[in-house]
């Protein structure tokens, strides 16, 4: 029994592994690039491209960024931080920071826009855009509005904080989706009629635990599925209006939550405050982005079918596609002959970057031996003391008188070392310290796994490099940018190891 019942562990196994390989073989290949910034450096919290792709938008700390993506990107509002934007059907950008909404026209001008009454309609943290509908989520609930001045409250909603808000189109009409109170509300409005014209307001029923937090964001018509509810640790999908929700736990790293989600490049992309993950379908495998996107929180993803952007404290980084990969002939033996095994440069980086084993090794023992130490005192001491002494007299002696003086002086000096040792047997039990030491090990321990996965992408990906390097005519067009490109990754493996890479591919 024992027997059939390995043979069969060993068939599932074989089977996930070719499974894992056929998706690794259909994952796109993507380029990261980083935006080009006014301000290096600048966090970024929102990104939205318009609807041909022509222009992105980026919102940070201190403001909001415009361009065309890949190109260097002009300042265009200096009020911050930005909390979401998005660009408008007359091409216009409606950007909520944390104290007021402003509306960016086309020409670049910026004007302040009125949602409605009190400090609770202008704390907008969602905007979405669908046809001729603009909604914003605010901290009294759902607004509406055409052109981003007039505003209008729909009544069928119900009044409280908005949590995020969704535009879709549905047929002849639009549907607005948000989350008010710990709750689910679609809205459906007719795109011709006034916004002031009662809509048809309907809660829609989840099949939610405790444990499932609230849906913090939504997609529609992806593959797969009609709808799609992201929650911070799952997923909720259904195929059609008329089927119910199916509910997706998706792997992602320890302790991560999702905050966005989107359907760009031919695969699915989940931004978590622990960095970007990746999917080919709604199922998984999820797996850690390439670095330095699947390394860093994520806040905002921006994509369609040629590109990704995603913002976070990095700044924004854009993926897009690479040219697909000719199966290149054999390398020569040459190639690459020089360079050293990946261990070898793993070990270099850690010991350029002091990172090895052995230092939290030493900072362990140290902590252990500390409480046998004795704690040493030391005490100086030092007296003077000065005595004097006059003493007078008057003789008479054969008619004539004498005065006598008499002087004495006397100094004593005393100096005393006190050395004691004292021990705190308690300590020697279990030092207080090495609870720092732990979190210190947890640190470089994370530390170390970032290092060594940038590392291994550089090495491996210079490897490519060459392999399709070598499969060209060195004297070609297409030969530089691969060449720089070696280049550019050698120079990455230099900065980690300290030059150590250079020298060591080129010694004999």
């Amino acid at each position: 029994m024992w027997k059939g019942v390995a043979a069969a562990l060993a068939l599932l196994l074989s089977q996930g592994l070719a499974a894992a390989a056929l998706a690794s073989d259909r994952e796109p290949r993507v380029i990261w690039q980083r935006a080009a910034l006014e301000a290096s450096g600048e966090a970024a919290r929102a990104v939205a491209l318009d609807a041909r792709g022509e222009r992105v938008a980026i919102g940070g700390e201190r403001g909001v960024l415009l361009g065309r993506p890949g190109a260097s990107l002009e300042r265009a509002l200096r009020r911050g931080p930005v909390l979401d934007l998005a660009f408008l059907p007359d091409a216009a950008v409606l950007v909520a920071t944390a104290a007021n909404v402003y509306r960016i026209g086309r020409d670049g001008g910026a004007e302040r826009v009125r949602i409605g009454t009190g400090e609770a309609a202008h704390a907008v943290s969602r905007i979405a855009v669908g046809g001729n509908l603009i909604a914003v989520a605010s901290g009294s609930g759902v607004h509406l509005s055409r052109d981003a001045r007039v505003w209008h409250r729909p009544s069928p909603l119900p009044r409280g904080a908005a949590g995020w808000v969704a535009v879709r189109a549905r047929g002849a009409s639009l549907e607005v989706w948000t989350w008010i109170s710990g709750q689910l509300w679609t809205l459906r409005v007719d795109p011709t009629a006034p916004l002031v014209e009662a809509a048809v307001a309907q809660r829609v029923a989840l099949p939610l635990t405790p444990r499932d937090g609230g849906v913090v964001d939504a997609v529609f018509d992806v593959p797969g599925a009609d709808t799609l509810l992201l929650l911070p640790s799952a997923m909720l999908l259904r195929a059609s209006a008329a089927d119910g929700w199916r509910v997706l736990r998706p792997s992602l790293p320890p302790g991560a939550a999702a905050l966005r989600i989107a359907h760009a490049l031919g695969c699915y992309w989940l931004a978590t405050d622990t960095g970007l993950v990746r999917a080919d379908t709604l199922t998984g495998p999820w797996q850690r982005a390439a670095a330095p996107a699947g390394r860093l929180p994520v806040l905002d993803l921006a994509g369609d079918g040629s590109s990704l952007h995603v913002a976070g404290r990095q700044g924004v980084l854009r993926a897009v596609l690479a040219e697909p990969e000719a199966a290149p002939p054999a390398p020569p033996a040459t190639l690459g002959a020089g360079d050293p095994p990946i261990t070898e440069v793993h070990r270099a980086a850690l010991a350029y970057l002091a990172l090895e084993p052995s230092r939290m090794r030493a900072l362990r023992r140290g902590a252990a031996r500390r409480g046998w130490l004795p704690i040493l005192s030391v005490r100086l001491g030092h007296d003077r003391d000065t005595v004097q002494r006059r003493e007078y007299d008057e003789s008479f002696l054969s008619g004539a008188t004498r005065n006598l003086f008499d002087e004495s002086r006397d100094q004593a000096r005393d100096l005393a070392v006190d050395l004691t040792l004292s021990w705190d047997l308690g300590d020697a039990a279990f030092h207080p310290e090495e609870i720092d030491v732990s979190r210190e090990s947890r640190a470089v321990i994370e530390l170390r796994d970032d290092v060594l996965d940038e590392v291994t992408q550089l090495y491996f990906e210079r490897r490519r490099t060459l392999g399709q390097l070598a499969a060209l005519d060195p004297e070609g067009a297409d030969a530089l940018p691969l060449r720089h490109r070696a280049a550019e990754l050698s120079a990455g493996l230099d900065a980690w190891t300290g030059g150590w890479f250079s020298r060591r591919a080129a010694a004999p």
